[in-house]
This record gives C-alpha cells, structure tokens and sequence, in this order.
C-alpha cells in the first residue's frame, strides 16, 4: 500500500504531523480523518517498512501503529523508532485479548496502547497525552544536556574573572532553582553541600535540614547502599539512570533514577559529586500494575494458570525447605456445561465470577493462593495446611457454592493432595488433578483425598 499525507489545520497551518501505519485502509482513513478533524497533520502508512522510510525522510512527532502487520510486525516497529528516533512518541493499537501483547509493546517503547475495537474519542486524548509526555521528554533530555554542559564549563573557567564567575554562577544557580527534579552537591565523602527546591520536594524536608547531611541518611538502602553509589560514581567519573529507594517516614518509599557525574577543579582534581535525582515512583508502579494484570484472570479477578505454575513451585521449595505441610485443592464445576448451554455463556460468567469470590472468602489473604486453571477449574495453594485443615477448607468451599449461586444444579468436585517431598510439580498437580475427576466419577458434589480411599460427599 502506497502511503499518503492529509494536511488539515486552521488557517492551513499545522501543528502536529503523525504517521498512522495499518495494513487496513478503513482504519487508516478513520483514524486519519479524525485526528485531521483534531488539527493534526497525518500521513499514512500501509507497512512498517513504508514507515520506517518515511520517518528515516521526514519529521514526525508520533507515530500510531498496529501491531499485527504483514512483513515486520508492530512490536519490531516499536523497538526499531525507539533506538533510532527517541523523540518520536508511539500509540500502538492491538487486537490481541491477552495483556502480555500489551506489557510487550510498552516494553518494547511504546508510550501508550489502544485495544480494538477502539474508542476514536479515546485515541484523540491519547494522542494529546503522549505528545505532551514527549515535549517534556524533550525539554527535559535538553535541559539536562545543558545543565551538565553549563555545570562542566562552570568548573573549568572558576579561574576567570571574578565578574564572569559571578554572572555565571548566578545562571547556573537560576536553573537549579528552577529545576523539577531534585539537585545535589556532595563533597567526596558523601556530606551534601548544596540542594534546590526539587531536593525539597523528594526528600519531604526543608532546604537547611538537608545540607550538611550525609546522603545514606536519605537512602532507605541506608549507608551501605550510598556509599557503594559514591564509590562507583568515583570510580567511573560518572553514573546514568542509576535507581534507588528514596527513605521515607510514611507510606510506600518514593523511586529515584540518579544521574551524577564527578566535580572536578581546574587541575582536574576531584573536588565533589553532582547529582540529579528524577523521581520515577510513578513510572514504576505503572510497571507493576501491568505486571500484576499479565497474571490474572480478568473474569474473576484470580490469578492465572501462568502464575499457578511459578508460585506451586516456589511454595513447594519453601514447604521441603522448612518442612510445613502443603496442600493443593483442584476444583471443577459439575454441570456447567449444561448451564451454558441452557442459560448462555453470561450466566456461565456470573457462576465463575461468584465462586473466585467464595474462594477468596474461605481462604487467608496473603497466606494462600487462588487461582483459575482454566475454564471452569479453579485451583487453591494452601501452605502451611495439614489435609484435616484442607479438608476443612474445600467443604467450606463446597457448602457454599450452591447457596450463593441459588442454583442447585451447580455444585462442586474437589480433589485434594498433600505434598509429598519426592514430588515432582507435575506428579503434585497430577495427584490432585485425579482426586479430583475420582469425585467427578462418583457423582460429582464430593471432596476427594488423594491419599484416602473414601470420598467425602455433600
């Protein structure tokens, strides 16, 4: 597909140009047309590789692109404008229903995803954010840049004129003040002699209780953490993006990525530390918030089968280190199918929506661990739990399955096993999984021990 370029703006001027990739000329006009109607400059391409040269040619400012496209995909896109065009923002829009698509493709660069079908309302304020988030970007990449060189020239001039020095210092001092990220001074060992307001602001205290200090003393790493980051900065000359917990006396501590360089006077001794300190807390939780939905169930809110694997195994190790108990409960609805094939997929929804609920009721928080196995099986970790106390547990489970979902034809079959030393992963889940289709057989409403005989029915 050949590309092409739409100008709209008012009075003919425009404003923002974005390049919107597809290999589907429906979207591409839609997307185009609105965007355009928003005053933006668009041009369009059919492939990544149409893109890639058109950006190698000219000038845009983002780029919104699907990820599923013939020949190099949108991911491949992403990391390749990434690498050799920083500045330029990318919006990329998936159709895929698995979240991994989207942790990869903001892992991959991207500032933003859109998930089809989408929202052209939606797109055009995300198109907004992602072009201001890279202004700042930009102002900031060239405000630091300038900082460091007016820093360094700084020091190899102190020897000029008094009056130059004067007027120099007091430019330096001007952007420092005005800087959002927090400034330091450190002399060699670590003793901070000058911060601005934005050290203010991330350390949660007041100008003249921060110098003098020394810098571990704000570091929830404490003196080991700043004194290993002192010594490298020494050492190299300098440090990039470097990150660390900021100590805090209340709540989550906040996350600095550090910048710092080596003070240097005129007969290149070393004389001192600057350091930037950018408050990336934000950023972080983002991280961990996509990290947290790429393990769970979005139906009922449960971790996934993914997850169920890493967490069994690491409980496992822990239960034979430690020697505690472990058991596994394996659950499986009986007459689910003929429920949705009675009632419909939504109501089959709304079963396994309220019985992730029970299960999180009748188990400890952050003691056990719940998961959806997939389809109608759900699976429960329960550490530190002898079978009698798992037993317990899966009635509880089993009690009240069908009075909160009032429909008597739902109940369930529990297989339960204790973890045995000389276990496998597989052979545990194995052991559990046939206990399990054993209530199954016998009529289904039962709890099975795997190393019983007798089932234990409702």
């Amino acid at each position: 597909m050949a590309s092409k370029e739409i100008n709209i703006g008012e009075g003919g001027a425009v404003e923002r140009r974005l390049l919107v990739v597809d290999d589907d000329s429906t979207v591409l006009d839609l997307i185009s047309t609105k965007l355009s109607a928003e005053g933006y400059s668009c041009a369009e391409a059919g492939t990544a590789e149409i893109a890639l040269s058109m950006v190698q040619d000219e000038d845009f400012d983002l780029v919104i692109t699907d990820l599923m496209l013939p020949g190099i995909d949108g991911f491949t896109l992403t990391e390749v404008l990434k690498a050799k065009h920083p500045m330029v923002g990318v919006i990329v829009i998936t159709g895929m229903a698995d979240v991994d698509s989207a942790v990869r493709a903001m892992k991959s660069g991207a500032d933003d995803y859109i998930s089809k079908p989408f929202n052209l309302e939606y797109m055009a304020i995300s198109v907004e954010r992602t072009l201001e988030k890279q202004k700042l970007r930009k102002e900031n990449r060239d405000y630091q840049e300038f900082l460091h060189v007016r820093i360094r020239e700084a020091t190899r001039d102190q020897q000029k004129a008094l009056n130059e020095l004067r007027k120099t210092k007091e430019y330096l001092e001007n952007l420092i003040e005005s800087s959002v990220d927090a400034i330091i001074s450190l002399d060699t060992e670590g003793e901070i002699q000058l911060c601005n307001p934005g050290a203010e602001t991330l350390f949660d205290q007041p100008t003249e209780k921060i110098k003098g200090r020394q810098l571990y003393e704000f570091c929830a790493g404490g003196k080991e953490e700043a004194d290993k980051l002192i010594a490298t900065i020494l050492l190299q000359g300098k440090v990039r993006n470097h990150e660390i917990e900021i100590a805090s006396k209340d709540g989550d501590p906040p996350i600095a990525s550090i910048s710092g360089s080596v003070l240097q006077d005129t007969d290149g001794k070393r004389i001192g530390i600057i350091a930037i300190f950018k408050d990336i807390t934000e950023q972080k939780q983002l991280e961990n918030e996509l990290q947290e939905l790429s393990i769970k169930d979005n139906l009922t809110s449960l971790y996934n089968q993914r997850h169920f694997y890493s967490v069994l195994q690491r409980e496992m190790a822990r239960a034979q280190r430690q020697s505690h108990p472990l058991c596994l409960l394996l659950l499986d609805l009986d007459n689910f199918k003929a429920l949705n094939d009675t009632r419909g997929h939504l109501a089959g929804d709304r079963i396994l929506e309220r019985l992730g609920q029970i299960m999180k009721e009748c188990t400890r928080e952050h003691v056990d661990h719940t998961f959806r196995y997939g389809g109608d099986e759900f699976t429960v970790i329960l550490t530190e739990t002898n079978p009698r106390q798992a037993m317990e547990v899966a009635d509880r489970i089993k009690q009240l399955t069908p009075e909160s979902l009032d429909d008597a034809n739902i109940t369930l079959s529990i297989g339960l096993a204790e973890f045995a030393n000389s276990e496998t992963l597989e052979e545990f889940i194995h052991e559990a999984d046939q206990a399990m289709y054993t209530a199954k057989k016998a009529g289904g409403n039962q709890i099975f021990f795997a190393k019983s005989t007798t089932a234990s029915s409702g």
